[in-house]
């Protein structure tokens, strides 16, 4: 009776969870706004379009949060690979000439009709669902070099290539850190995991010397100082812009940087 208690009690609702996530959603409504209302009345001619954009979408990431609490978790891991596989495709849909969009030099975009959005956003989310999945049911051979090390190299080398080949370096490094972190907790062994970082870190280097663009970038982050007004202009501004508000900012919309200095404001660089 008591065991039975027990599993009614975790089917209940996390509602503090929910609190905390309806405060980050609420609160980053306000940084959107306070970051992008010059750009949205320059670029549209009033101040609330990108507040109205991120709050469209945070209704409909509301009704899927409430869909998806409502599906059995069982249902994500039997289905994993299948829900992995259809991201990976969506990723690769990138490169193809009418539904890959280019934007700043980049493959990153599907835009079909209305519907715009970054296939590697998805990956991220469905890469935890299927390794997670994987780990559990072979758990028994994680350790193992050929039958668990490998497979794991494998699939996520192919998320890798697929993602730096749009170009997107940044994306390309979360996707294997989320992938080590999830390998080692679920019982990678742990000479296994350096073997991984070390190789990941050479692949990372040979990728930065083989591409002039991405050892300018990588040189701009290591000295943003040197070409201030080209390739470092970005990262100079987003330093100045933290530089300038400090430990504790300078207020709700004192924001100096957002006046059209810093690049991306509302997205890359809200932070700064």
């Amino acid at each position: 009776m008591s065991l039975q208690r027990f599993r009614i009690k975790q089917q209940k609702p996390n509602y503090f969870l929910a609190l905390i996530i309806f405060i980050l959603a609420i609160f980053g409504l306000i940084m959107i706004y306070s970051a992008s209302v010059v750009i949205s009345y320059q670029e549209f001619g009033y101040n609330y379009y990108y507040l109205n954009k991120q709050a469209l979408s945070l209704f409909i990431g509301i009704i899927a949060f409430i869909i998806a609490s409502k599906i059995d978790y069982r249902f994500w891991q039997k289905n994993s690979f299948w829900i992995f596989l259809v991201s990976v495709v969506l990723l690769a849909a990138v490169f193809i000439p009418g539904i890959g969009r280019e934007l700043g030099g980049s493959s990153r975009w599907i835009h079909i009709g209305s519907l715009f959005f970054q296939p590697s956003e998805i990956v991220k989310l469905t890469f935890i669902f299927y390794l997670a999945a994987w780990l559990s049911k072979k758990s028994e051979f994680i350790a193992n070099f050929i039958k668990g090390f490998i497979p794991f190299v494998i699939v996520t080398s192919i998320v890798g290539v697929l993602i730096m080949n749009e170009p997107d370096m940044g994306t390309t490094l979360v996707i294997a850190a989320i992938g080590v972190a999830i390998f080692f907790s679920g019982g990678g062994a742990l000479n296994q995991i350096w073997l991984g970082i070390g190789s990941a870190i050479g692949i990372f280097w040979l990728l930065i010397k083989s591409s002039p663009y991405r050892l300018q970038r990588f040189m701009v982050f290591l000295n943003p100082a040197e070409k201030s007004l080209e390739a470092g202009y970005h990262i100079n501004q987003s330093l100045l812009a933290i530089g300038s508000g400090g430990l504790f900012g300078l207020g709700f919309g004192q924001s100096k940087q957002k006046y059209l200095y810093l690049p991306e404001v509302h997205i890359d660089s809200i932070y700064a």
